[in-house]
């Protein structure tokens, strides 16, 4: 067999396909496989994980406080063995052989006792493996006869050379440029070579596009690519986010060329970390909510689904919500509290060993059985990569247990997952049939071709420092390790760039962004020493500017498109048929008819709503759902609450906040929330000590919380909740709505006759006589009201009765289901308002201006659909 190797060749390879026996392209990993096939040297079947925990151990069992990794080690064991782990497997690549020689001290000693452990212990890395390898070729054949070796000799690692001195080795010479002498390719190619610089005539041969936006000139090329006569003899060089020009050749109707976006956020990845992430305290709500949601997990969906929403509407755990939603629950209850109700433990003392493994068993038990199960495809390999993920941690913890290991902080598990999650391809995206000949890295172009399209001439940001001082590195050497210097990666660097540029032939088409910071060499010396001549095409501004000459000079179609102006705002939405009507109304829906009727046809009429697990709630809206609550538990639990002294409220305070907050409000203690949790608690206890001042300054003697009221009224029946409702001592009654804040806008809308809310809770109560009515604000402490007939200490701020308001709610609710009937929508938004508007006499004033919290604004400005 003749192997064709490169160093680059394990990613995507642009050869084009030849008819030959006997001949295969191979990088070092395919290299590396086959020989160690033909030899029987068993598979490397661990996870890259495993070699970090097990060197981990290694680093551990050596460590005292005078190692040089001592304090770093304490800090973050993990993240120190993965970077020891990768300098002692740079060390075999390059010739090590396990030893370091007598007499050397500092790092290298160090390192050289934990190697003495490690060998034996840690799973083999590509030196070890190589070394292997070459210990059995003496003595056993394989079915390598010749290598072509794609890449120079001395580019390739000390430990691959010595393989590859067993077998007949033939390199390809490198070119010295294939284009003719006197076209701009070839003076660009005499320019690299001999640097030689030559004036440019414009010929077409090299072509540079600049642009700031990736998707943009992705879609140029791609429509480049899909005039040519024949793109096989092209070849497109993509570095870095190849993606986003594989959905462009997509989108032109080209086939996809196999490039892949590596992520440690597919949802497989994302399983592990999700699942630990609950069994830490304090419950993380956002983690709790994300778990649920999470397409994959061990929970069938229509239990997430009823738990998701009730986390996203209260964070926490126990809450009425959370209670309600596991009643509706007829099965899975016990996998519901496994899975989001562990037992948690603080972060900096760590979880017990035997609790994660039992987590991680069970995870792998799980993806087994849906692994068994799944169908063809995607999913078989979402749940594959999934179980491989949850096995080498399962691995690496009972690696740990075994070393005698009792607990693990949360840095360190996170650590570990990361190690066990890493990238993983979009596996829905593959090569197609008949692709353009495309390839990650530039050294890969080894052969001939007519034309290249380098997309993404990015700069290049090597790390070229050396953890490794002078005297180490003799040392090194010394020990037979030939670690490559700086000068010889850039050596590598330069001989990989020039490829594309010397084996093109015909056409040259090089794209640079102009938002990256610095330049690549090869566009450097371009821009520095041939200076112009070349076919520049400054995309964005061509574009813009409608150049249409230079776009079709290198074919890059620019059809003429019809111009289409956003909508403008519209006041009146208008259908071919009545809309229907609710058979009950509430004050929300009758706040909508009247002020804002595009919300109630949204709503009522097309049930369309946000999606209510989006996010946890935080804010003024927890805040205020908090303080509602609150109000509800201590009127429900303290009947005789008038007999009971300041001691006894601020004790039943103190646990009761504590107990609400992490049911129903878990956001609070998250990291960094102690100031804002420290002011909620403040403003809970300072809200309800003033409420129950007002309450006694009124002579209360009864009151009730979240009273369900309901009464009719012409053409429908009113129903709601209302949030406080008092009796006094004269049997007075008095309905009060809590508000968290803004007592300076409910004044506003009280003094403009705006109070609807407390003109529909008056109505509801008022069968007999109007019960008195007004605004609690949590944050001041403050009633605001229109009078101060019920309590004495309101602010009262003078508008219109609440009985008027109701009568001219009617009106307009009459109003506006009229407009219904005949299919008109009035869209209260950023629309003036027109004659239409105008409300009949006796009806509620229309509002001016959208509405702040209006969640359909951005539909506002568009034509309804039919």
């Amino acid at each position: 067999m003749r192997v064709r190797f490169g160093l680059h060749r394990d990613a995507l390879e642009p050869t084009p396909p030849r008819t030959v026996v006997g001949e295969i392209n191979l990088g070092p990993l395919g290299l590396l496989g086959l020989l160690e096939s033909d030899l029987g040297i068993p598979p490397v079947a661990a996870h890259p994980s495993e070699a970090i925990a097990a060197y981990r151990e290694c680093l551990a069992d050596c460590d005292d406080w005078v190692r040089f990794y001592h304090r770093s080690f304490d800090v973050d064991p993990v993240g120190v063995a993965r970077t020891l782990n990768e300098w002692r497997q740079q060390w075999y690549l390059h010739g090590w052989d396990g030893h370091i020689p007598e007499g050397v001290g500092g790092r290298l000693g160090d390192l050289a006792v934990v190697e003495s452990l490690a060998a034996e212990r840690v799973p083999p890395g590509v030196g070890q493996r190589l070394r292997t390898v070459h210990a059995l070729l003496d003595r056993r054949r394989t079915q390598v006869r010749e290598v072509e070796l794609l890449d120079a000799p001395d580019d390739l690692p000390r430990a691959w050379r010595r393989v590859l001195d067993h077998f007949a080795c033939t390199t390809t010479s490198s070119s010295a440029g294939r284009a003719p002498w006197n076209s701009d390719l070839g003076k660009l190619q005499a320019l690299l070579t001999r640097d030689h610089v030559q004036p440019l005539t414009g010929d077409g041969s090299l072509v540079v596009i600049r642009a700031f936006s990736r998707d943009v000139t992705a879609q140029a090329t791609a429509e480049m690519i899909r005039r040519l006569d024949d793109p096989s003899d092209a070849v497109v060089v993509a570095s870095q986010d190849g993606i986003i020009l594989d959905n462009a050749l997509e989108r032109v109707g080209l086939p996809r060329a196999g490039f892949q976006h590596f992520s440690p956020f597919r949802a497989a990845s994302q399983v592990l970390k999700l699942a630990f992430a609950l069994i830490w305290q304090p419950l993380d709500p956002h983690r709790l909510l994300q778990f649920l949601i999470h397409p994959v997990s061990p929970l069938p969906w229509r239990v997430r689904g009823r738990l998701a929403a009730a986390v996203a509407s209260q964070p926490g755990i126990g809450g009425p919500a959370w209670q309600q939603a596991i009643a509706a629950i007829e099965d899975k209850v016990e996998d519901v509290e496994y899975w989001t109700t562990p037992a948690r433990h603080d972060a900096s003392q760590g979880a017990p060993v035997s609790a994660l493994t039992s987590r991680t068993g069970r995870l792998v038990a799980w993806l087994a059985t849906r692994r068994a199960v799944a169908r063809e495809g995607e999913e078989t390999a979402v749940y594959g990569a999934a179980y491989s993920q949850a096995a080498a941690l399962s691995s690496t913890l009972d690696r740990l247990a075994d070393g005698g290991r009792q607990r693990i902080g949360k840095i360190e598990l996170d650590s570990l997952i990361d190690d066990a999650t890493r990238p993983l391809p979009d596996t829905s995206l593959i090569a197609e049939a008949g692709h353009v000949p495309v390839t990650g890295h530039p050294g890969n172009v080894t052969d001939p071709t007519d034309q290249v399209f380098w997309w993404d001439l990015a700069p290049t940001r090597r790390d070229l420092a050396s953890p490794w001082s002078n005297d180490e590195r003799d040392s090194l050497a010394s020990a037979g390790i030939d670690l490559p210097t700086a000068e010889d990666q850039l050596a590598d660097d330069t001989r990989a760039w020039l490829r594309p540029v010397l084996n093109c032939q015909r056409r040259l088409v090089l794209v640079v962004h102009e938002e990256d910071e610095g330049r690549h060499p090869l566009w450097g010396r371009i821009q520095e020493q041939i200076r112009h001549g070349w076919i520049d095409v400054p995309l964005d501004e061509s574009l813009l500017r409608g150049e249409e000459t230079i776009l079709d000079k290198i074919a890059i179609p620019t059809p003429p498109l019809e111009r289409k102006p956003l909508p403008t705002p519209r006041r009146w939405w208008r259908i071919d048929q009545p809309l229907p009507v609710r058979e009950t109304e509430s004050y929300t829906s009758l706040n909508r008819t009247c002020y804002y009727p595009h919300q109630w046809v949204l709503t009522y009429a097309a049930k369309l709503r946000s999606g209510g697990i989006n996010g946890v709630a935080d804010g003024p809206l927890l805040k205020g759902s908090l303080a509602h609550r609150l109000f509800e538990r201590f009127f429900t639990d303290h009947g005789d609450w008038p007999s009971l002294d300041d001691d006894e409220i601020h004790r039943w305070l103190d646990r009761t906040i504590r107990d609400l907050i992490e049911k129903e409000g878990a956001v609070l203690l998250e990291n960094g929330r102690g100031v804002d949790r420290q002011q909620v608690i403040t403003t809970l206890e300072h809200g309800l000590v003033r409420l129950l001042d007002h309450l006694r300054t009124a002579n209360v003697r009864g009151a009730k919380s979240e009273q369900n009221v309901q009464r009719p009224f012409p053409g429908s029946v009113l129903h709601g909740e209302a949030d406080l409702v008092v009796i006094d001592s004269d049997d007075n009654e008095a309905v009060l709505d809590a508000k968290w804040g803004s007592e300076k806008y409910r004044q506003d809308e009280i003094a403009a006759g705006r109070h609807l809310q407390l003109a529909v809770y008056g109505y509801a109560l008022g069968e007999e006589t109007w019960p008195s009515t007004g605004y609690y604000i949590v944050t001041t402490g403050n009633v605001v009201a229109p009078d101060a007939h019920f309590f004495p200490r309101a602010i009262v701020t003078e508008g219109e009765e609440v009985q008027s308001i109701w009568r001219k709610s009617l009106v307009t609710r009459d109003w506006r289901l009229e407009q219904f009937a005949r299919g008109e929508i009035e869209v209260n938004a950023d629309a003036e308002p027109d004659d239409a508007s105008e409300p009949p006499d006796g009806g509620l004033e229309t509002r001016v201006g959208a509405d702040r919290f209006d969640e359909f604004r951005w539909l506002t400005g568009v034509a309804p659909f039919r």
